[in-house]
């Protein structure tokens, strides 16, 4: 809980040895005065009887080993899993997993003994020794910035967090024992998906009795976890939330403004002016005191009456850009952490402890680091990111199965090919090239001043080409899409240098039948085109102009051509069709999406999923009825595709690989 105000700076620390850090100016020195709520402002409303009564389930639920997923370099073994179908997808489990671990957010318990941390592979609990106590892979943050999503109460044995799951985002609460973490409680929320950083927020009690939370544009809300009764409930914009230590105030951010209630009456707020949105501050260990670090001050309110009750410069006193994280040692006991931005490839460092009620500074020294500590590591955990072996991106060149057993994944610098029922992986990774895959043979893409070249890893040349490019390659690499500055993409076969054939507008998607190339495009002018291309020579066959159509394709075994055309006005897509032979479009069917779809596959039953932005899939019939979703990832699905058999359906994004299968 009390260490929730220091998860922005840590973003910004994980960036700053990438970037430069920006100037921090130094904020007036003159306190601002504090100010009761006036008419006007948002409103707070304090409810003493139970009058809204969330959406939850009190069903306890602790974390299960299993079988299932396997990590890579791991054999899947093969228990006879059914093909995908509508009636069995909501049985879909996750049998493999390649995720990255790489950090995202951290809370500690009040009492200062128990960290959690966030990662993309999970959460993972540890002492303030830094051991590990506790690690759930089932239990992870959807992959946005979001500085109050995790919350503790005193002892670590309640913790909060917000998920993304089946198409919504839920507050949920777990009871902590040990290595056990048991759902007591659930809350779904009705807020759109807008995949920005810090959508929603929420608070433990100390006690773990309450619980803040809210998504999007909602209410904050505050209500007793025994029995759903509404403690308060806050009518306004709302960026961060936060109880005191010892649960005598309740704090919520708005920009600038601070505003703090007395939990024991929930009255009149108090207004306090940070000097900028992402000023740290802290409330002491027994609430009395809350400090806000200034660039070259610690200043400190008694919170009895929002009063200054003395400032404490730090030298030199004339620094404008140094930035801080702060914690208590104790009620009295301050330690700060500062650094500025790099000097000559030095970073100068202040490390300090003040006792805040003297206002005696304890100790002061001035460092010089190459690098910032990770912000696991400054608060004792023993956490460190690691890489996935198998290539991750933001976007993907190719994700399909090469053979019933061996999927293929193309990031922009790799290709990696796993063949799933031993473990085995054969990768080829390039880190200054891009790499494109056909079905057997990756491909380095060379651009030169004048001329883009295609080659195998042995050095023979496939393509020679104009410099722009390449965005697609066949699964025979006898075709490659070439981007023209956004205007058109041309296509091109290997062995000549020549251009075949334009397409007006970027590259959104393609796929490939046996005899055909079908391609979206979009012009700088917003207008869409499906375009269907015939391999044997090249020519356009049909060109369809749309309004506005999502990005993915997807193909059938028969040749038939999936993709969604939106809905202007609202979050409803139609789902289309383009059967082999045929010009004629023809509508399946209408479906609403919770969040954006981003990839498309079809299985040889005709199953048809569409992986979405929150990491989410749908599925539907092949007559375009919606059945089922379930929540597959923690960010989004950049590609999906089904296994040959129908028995598998993989899904990659910028953190993770992993497959599904039916497990009754």
């Amino acid at each position: 809980m009390k260490n929730i105000k220091y998860i922005p700076f840590i973003l910004f620390i994980l960036l700053s040895s990438c970037a430069p850090l920006q100037n921090f100016q130094l904020p007036n020195l003159f306190p601002p005065t504090p100010t009761a709520g006036t008419p006007g402002a948002p409103t707070a409303t304090v409810t003493l009887r139970p009058t809204w009564t969330p959406t939850a389930s009190n069903t306890p639920r602790p974390t299960q080993p299993s079988l299932f997923p396997v990590a890579q370099g791991t054999p899947l073994p093969d228990v006879g899993f059914p093909e995908i179908g509508m009636g069995n997808a909501s049985l879909l489990r996750m049998v493999f997993r390649g995720m990255e671990n790489r950090f995202l957010a951290l809370t500690v318990s009040a009492d200062d003994q128990r960290v959690f941390v966030a990662a993309t592979d999970g959460l993972y609990l540890f002492d303030r020794a830094g051991q590990q106590i506790a690690a759930w892979s089932d239990l992870a943050l959807f992959d946005q910035p979001c500085a109050a999503c995790l919350s503790a109460n005193r002892d670590g044995s309640r913790l909060a967090l917000y998920v993304r799951n089946l198409g919504a985002w839920e507050a949920r609460v777990y009871d902590i024992a040990g290595s056990q973490a048991t759902l007591l409680k659930n809350i779904p929320s009705a807020a759109p998906f807008e995949n920005l950083p810090n959508q929603n927020r929420l608070a433990l009690s100390p006690d773990g009795a309450w619980l803040a939370y809210a998504a999007g544009n909602e209410n904050l809300r505050v209500v007793a976890l025994a029995d759903n009764a509404s403690i308060f409930e806050y009518r306004g914009v709302s960026q961060l939330a936060q109880f005191s230590p010892d649960g005598s105030l309740f704090s919520i951010q708005r920009g600038r403004e601070l505003l703090v209630w007395k939990t024991a009456v929930w009255g009149d707020f108090i207004n306090l002016l940070l000097p900028a949105e992402d000023t740290p501050y802290l409330f002491s260990p027994d609430g009395k005191f809350v400090t806000i670090a200034l660039a070259s001050a610690m200043r400190v309110y008694s919170t009895e009456r929002f009063l200054v009750a003395r400032e404490i410069l730090v030298q030199p006193s004339y620094v404008k850009d140094r930035r801080w994280r702060i914690e208590f040692e104790d009620e009295q006991t301050l330690r700060g952490y500062g650094w500025q931005p790099a000097r000559g490839g030095e970073i100068p460092v202040t490390l300090a402890r003040w006792n805040i009620v003297s206002g005696e500074t304890l100790a002061a020294e001035s460092q010089s680091a190459a690098a910032l500590p990770a912000s696991p590591e400054f608060y004792g955990a023993n956490f460190a990111e690691t890489p996935a072996a198998i290539g991750l991106a933001e976007n993907y060149f190719g994700l399909r199965f090469t053979s019933v057993d061996t999927l293929l994944v193309n990031a922009p610098h790799s290709a990696c090919w796993l063949r799933i029922s031993t473990g085995e992986m054969t990768c080829q990774a390039e880190a200054e090239n891009f790499v494109h895959a056909g079905d057997a043979v990756p491909y380095r893409e060379e651009r030169a001043l004048n001329r883009t070249y295609l080659s195998t890893w042995a050095g023979d040349r496939l393509f020679d080409i104009d410099p722009r490019p390449v965005v697609w390659l066949s699964k025979s690499a006898d075709i490659a899409l070439v981007d023209v500055e956004q205007a058109t993409t041309d296509i091109y076969r290997p062995g000549t240098s020549q251009l075949i054939q334009s397409i007006p507008g970027t590259l959104l998607g393609a796929v490939e039948t046996a005899q055909e190339v079908v391609l979206t495009t979009r012009e700088k002018s917003g207008a869409m085109y499906i375009t269907r291309v015939q391999k044997s020579d090249l020519s356009v066959t049909l060109q369809i102009k749309e309004g506005s159509l999502h990005a993915p394709l997807a193909v059938s075994l028969d040749g038939t051509v999936y993709f969604l055309k939106k809905i202007f006005g609202g979050d409803t897509s139609v789902l289309k069709i383009l059967p082999p032979n045929s010009d004629v479009v023809i509508d399946l069917g209408r479906i609403v999406f919770p969040a954006e779809p981003l990839a498309l596959a079809v299985s040889s039953n005709g199953t048809v999923a569409a992986g979405l932005e929150d990491g989410s899939i749908v599925f539907f019939s092949p007559d375009g009825v919606q059945s089922n979703l379930f929540q597959a990832l923690n960010s989004p699905i950049r590609a999906l595709v089904f296994s040959p058999d129908g028995r598998y359906l993989a899904a990659a994004a910028r953190d993770g690989l992993q497959i599904f299968a039916v497990i009754r």
